[in-house]
């Protein structure tokens, strides 16, 4: 904490916590950091005395939490292959399993819905990173449901940006509430892959 407060004074930095699953490990955090500006106070070290701390959301436990921890946090971000894998109670790790996690699945979106609202509600801004953001329908998904920025793999950008290019931002209301109204991961793909298709050839015309 001492070293991010220092390299600070040096450029824009954020403190992203992740895994964040109690209230009780973010007071410590948030604690450690007031200690942590107070010696370096107390040393007469320059520091930063603000730098912007996030969250980063990876377990279903915490996604009702989000909207009570906005208060002390300035972000957040969502860890989509943990949190897919932990909502679906899948083994990430585990090769035969790893095949189940799909990021369209219904209840997953939910999740992530309740994180934006929660967060939104807040005014703080919810990032993206995982391999559902490097889909371009889940991308698509994701934009739906409100997400601020997305992390993409460098292979994965083109793709992603052809089918976000092609939506207009005004359909997306509507493209997050018939999402939240699908009961399957089939369901949830077949609607993305009309609409991207239909903003597709809306953009051609």
């Amino acid at each position: 904490m001492r070293a991010i407060l220092r390299a600070a004074t040096d450029g824009p930095v954020r403190i992203l916590v992740p895994l964040l699953t109690r209230t009780e490990l973010l007071e410590f955090v948030l604690h450690t950091l007031d200690r942590a500006r107070e010696e370096l106070a107390r040393e007469g070290l320059a520091f930063a005395p603000r730098v912007p701390i996030g969250a980063m959301i990876e377990v279903a436990a915490a996604v009702p939490l989000v909207a009570g921890w906005a208060e002390q946090l300035d972000f957040f971000a969502l860890g989509t292959n943990d949190l897919a894998a932990s909502s679906l109670g899948v083994e990430r790790d585990d090769p035969g399993m790893a095949s189940q996690i799909d990021p369209l699945h219904p209840g997953l979106l939910r999740l992530l819905a309740d994180v934006l609202t929660g967060a939104h509600e807040a005014y703080r801004p919810v990032s993206v990173c995982g391999e559902m953001a490097a889909d371009p329908l889940g991308a698509l998904a994701l934009a739906a449901l409100g997400v601020d920025s997305l992390s993409v793999a460098v292979n994965q950008f083109a793709a992603t940006r052809r089918v976000l290019a092609g939506v207009q931002p005004a359909s997306l209301k509507a493209l997050r509430s018939q999402l939240l109204r699908q009961r399957s991961t089939t369901a949830v793909r077949s609607l993305l892959e009309a609409f991207s298709g239909t903003s597709h050839a809306a953009q051609r015309g």
